[in-house]
Order: structure tokens, then C-alpha cells, then sequence
């Protein structure tokens, strides 16, 4: 059996509690989030990504100065 103070010492950090997901396989290269944001939307535009994952083409559009939501 796990005391609860195993368990809340395993979520103490953001990677911790990531960790425990496993391995996310739906990843592509930030690349290749960049140069789609680059190629399919100007500056201030709205990038919207209902399947955001890790982020990427959220973090993109920041960088490229493009608003984002990601869900």
C-alpha cells in the first residue's frame, strides 16, 4: 500500500506529475509548428488548436506574435 505522503511527494513538481502520464507519441518537431503558423496566418491573428498536446503551435504563435488558445 503507498502513504499518502509517497504519493503527494511524486506531484510536487510540474515534470513529476507529467511523468506519470507516461511517453506522449503525438508529437511533431517545433519546426514544423513554425513554419505552418508562418505559412497560414499573419501577425495578431488568432491561432486556435483544440488538439494542443504539447503546445506547439501555441508557443509558436507566441514567438511569431500571433494570439493563442490552445484546449
Amino acid at each position: 500500500m503507498i502513504k499518502t505522503e509517497e504519493l503527494i511527494k511524486g506531484f510536487k513538481t510540474a515534470e513529476a506529475r507529467w511523468a506519470r502520464f507516461g511517453s506522449y507519441y503525438a508529437t511533431f518537431p517545433v519546426d514544423f509548428a513554425f513554419n505552418v503558423v508562418k505559412e497560414y496566418s499573419k501577425e495578431n491573428d488568432y491561432i486556435i488548436d483544440p488538439f494542443a498536446g504539447r503546445y506547439s503551435s501555441i508557443y509558436a504563435g507566441a514567438v511569431l506574435k500571433r494570439n493563442g488558445l490552445g484546449i
